[in-house]
């Protein structure tokens, strides 16, 4: 298996969190694994099987490398560091939270190092596409319960309209690269078809795509495509979780990621072979 010339990133997959904060946190152990892409950094796991990849062992819950560094709190309690969780629980002990230095020290060690590392491959030139991978809730958590909005089985994003078109942004991917990767993924996995009222695979519907993909999509000479699955597809229910998996989950993961490294191959060649690049 040859690696394919293209970029993974997996910005949401790690459950690090150094000693010092650690004690510091409201939240167990696996409450910081939910909150993140949980196992991601198994189910994306394609090193060997692309020519780029980077993976963050850093908690999402401590930095998340998919914001812009000036997205801070007060301002915003979900930003590059965090003051609550996805669910809307409190991160740190009252009196406990961040300092403006400590900040600053985990932009240096973690933050800075994964984007510099995407920074220096955008500058291959033999990579055709870049795809920053993460999971998502089954449902809109923002919903009253019982009533909360069903998501697709796989969202792709280019920051642009539902048809993938220019929505008042720079696309990071052209309208064709979007419809053919939406085409191959309703071939490869039809057997998933029927898990969702929202559809197997929708454009930028939830997500248009966040920092990682508009920042470095700009820069870059290849399409730039983020990549959600709903947690569904392998993941079990917030109170049947384990902090890893079992070999039965293990299993489902290498075939969606089998499933995947198709439907890369293939959206590389139609790249390759057609007029329809960035």
């Amino acid at each position: 298996m040859n690696p394919l010339p293209m970029l993974v990133s997996v910005p949401h997959g790690g459950m690090t969190v150094p000693e010092q904060y650690r004690r510091r946190l409201q939240m167990s152990p696996l409450e910081i694994a939910i909150d993140g892409d949980t196992w991601t950094g198994e189910l994306y796991d394609f090193r060997g099987k692309v020519q780029a990849f980077q993976v963050a062992d850093v908690a999402r819950i401590l930095v998340d490398l998919n914001r812009g560094t000036h997205d801070l709190p007060d301002r915003n309690p979900d930003g590059v560091v965090k003051t609550r969780s996805v669910s809307g629980k409190f991160i740190w002990a009252r009196g406990q939270e961040l300092t403006d230095k400590e900040i600053s020290e985990l932009l240096e060690a973690y933050y800075h190092p994964y984007h510099q590392a995407l920074e220096r491959f955008v500058q291959n030139r033999d990579l055709k596409l870049a795809v920053d991978c993460h999971t998502m809730l089954r449902r809109d958590p923002t919903g009253k319960p019982g009533h909360r909005k069903m998501r697709p089985v796989f969202c792709i994003s280019n920051r642009g309209s539902q048809d993938g078109s220019r929505d008042n942004e720079h696309l990071t991917a052209s309208p064709e690269v979007m419809e053919q990767f939406r085409r191959l993924l309703e071939q490869r996995f039809a057997h998933l078809a029927g898990l969702s009222e929202a559809g197997l695979v929708r454009i930028n519907d939830p997500f248009r795509g966040g920092y990682i993909t508009a920042y470095h999509g700009k820069r870059s000479p290849f399409p730039w495509i983020q990549l959600e699955i709903n947690r569904m597809v392998y993941l079990p229910l917030d109170e049947d979780m384990t902090l890893q998996p079992d070999d039965g989950q293990r299993r489902t993961m290498r075939s969606i990621q089998e499933g995947l490294y198709d439907v890369f191959r293939d959206l590389i060649c139609a790249i390759d072979g057609h007029p329809i690049g960035k």
